[in-house]
């Protein structure tokens, strides 16, 4: 088996090598075209006779390389930077709750001892498999009915309460040894203590790439704004990205790289992190409630 292994080794890489090509050809291909003049984008991909998008064939590389489409997104037109700060600060406080709902919710469904724990697993397992269509319109007649709607409270705590957060924290949780946490009982009777300086601190590389990935699903939600924001002032960037192809052609792929910035900073910077803190999920996740 190893030797036939290393034999299709070559292929095997060269594969993997192709599906991640093609993976990153449109991140590429936006890049080359963000450093395009307005006017080029325009030439290139309207055609004015029938105003169509994308009629025309498009050229990899610019004829000359410009920062216009720069400037009109982050200092020209104040929209585009003040909807990047939105997501920002609604990321950000996503985040914050959704680590604080994660982290004690799975806590308890780890660590606990009640009556119907594991039927509460089985519970949090099947709600994040729902997607959110679902839950669409019960959760706007819910903003209505608290006075949230057109608020970003209302998207707080919609992305706060993520039970796909709170399942994840659960597995790492769950790899704390049970004796740490009865030594631990020995000193204080605080769950909030044990929690923050036994089981946090020994589960903190899965916390974190728990935070990480909350980070990445609210900064890309659209269908949550769209549903329960209304006034185009507290838009996210996502917001403004989904429509940008067809309302403003000539600064979109400049406006997508702003977008993507964030989420390929943190991979970047974090990517061993996060990869490590998912790996022990992937080793206790079979075990039983």
């Amino acid at each position: 088996m190893t030797r036939a292994f290393r034999r299709a080794r070559p292929a095997v890489l060269a594969a993997l090598g192709v599906l991640a090509a093609a993976y990153w050809f449109p991140v590429a291909f936006a890049a080359l075209q963000s450093l395009v003049a307005p006017e080029e984008i325009i030439a290139l991909h309207v055609d004015e006779a029938s105003d169509v998008y994308g009629s025309l064939p498009c050229a990899l590389l610019p004829r000359a390389f410009s920062w216009r489409q720069y400037y009109e997104v982050l200092l020209h037109d104040s929209a585009y930077l003040m909807s990047f700060w939105n997501s920002a600060a609604l990321s950000l406080m996503c985040t914050a709750l959704s680590g604080l709902v994660s982290v004690g919710l799975g806590f308890l469904l780890a660590k606990g001892r009640f009556f119907l724990r594991g039927a509460a697993v089985r519970f949090v397992a099947a709600t994040m498999l729902l997607p959110w269509q679902a839950v669409m319109l019960p959760e706007y007649l819910l903003s209505r009915a608290l006075g949230l709607y057109d608020s970003w409270a209302a998207l707080v705590l919609v992305q706060g309460f993520s039970s796909l957060g709170v399942f994840l924290a659960l597995q790492f949780l769950r790899a704390v040894p049970d004796e740490l946490i009865d030594v631990a009982s020995l000193d204080t009777s605080s769950s909030l203590t044990i929690l923050a300086r036994v089981a946090c601190p020994i589960a903190a590389p899965g916390l974190a790439a728990c935070a990480a990935m909350a980070f990445a699903e609210s900064w890309s939600m659209v269908e949550q704004p769209m549903t329960l924001l209304r006034d185009e002032l507290k838009y996210p960037l996502s917001m403004l990205v989904n429509t940008m192809s067809v309302a403003h052609m000539e600064i979109a792929f400049a406006c997508a790289m702003v977008y993507l910035f964030p989420i390929v900073a943190l991979y970047v910077f974090c990517g061993r992190g996060l990869c490590g803190g998912l790996a022990p999920a992937e080793g206790k996740g079979g075990e039983g409630a």
